[in-house]
């Protein structure tokens, strides 16, 4: 991650054969010509993934209520058929959800260390292709500013997948 809003997602084998690349630059996937898009999550449920609260653009707020617990859910629509929804408990973000058709069709869920504000882990699933992604946090490292070219995966030395 390098903020404000930048997220790099590299999946290798358990050989280290890189599987996927994607770059998330604010509300735009850039994904490399030989990855499938289908394994990357559309762009607010990977913000959620690393827990930032970050609905898509092009999606107004439709509403809120008061979830069970204390906690608030918040309604995002892009159209009739599309809708994101964010939980939030104890001013932080616990579950995001995308709804198809009115069918929950992809899930973010985030888990924390006992009370603290630390992630440990999130869990993204998509219910409608069973295919499920796991971020177990182990530690976080500040880092010197990142090469301008990893925010466009499938350029130079990345065109082969390798």
């Amino acid at each position: 991650m390098e903020p404000p809003y930048r997220i790099r997602l590299d999946l290798f084998t358990d050989r280290g054969e890189t599987l996927f690349q994607a770059a998330l630059v604010g509300g735009a996937l850039r994904i490399p010509f030989w990855a499938p898009r289908e394994l990357a999550p559309p762009p607010a449920l990977l913000w959620a993934a690393v827990g930032v609260f970050r609905p898509d653009p092009d999606m107004e707020l439709a509403g809120g209520r008061r979830a069970e617990k204390g906690g608030m859910v918040l309604r995002y629509r892009k159209d009739t058929n599309t809708e994101l929804r964010f939980r939030l408990e104890n001013g932080r973000l616990a579950r995001a959800e995308l709804h198809r058709g009115g069918h929950l069709a992809e899930v973010v869920e985030l888990s924390f260390r006992g009370s603290s504000e630390d992630l440990r882990e999130t869990v993204y699933r998509n219910r409608r292709e069973f295919r499920e992604l796991v971020f177990e946090i182990e530690g976080v490292e500040s880092v010197e500013t990142f090469p301008t070219d990893i925010w466009y995966p499938g350029q130079g030395r990345d065109e082969t997948g390798s």
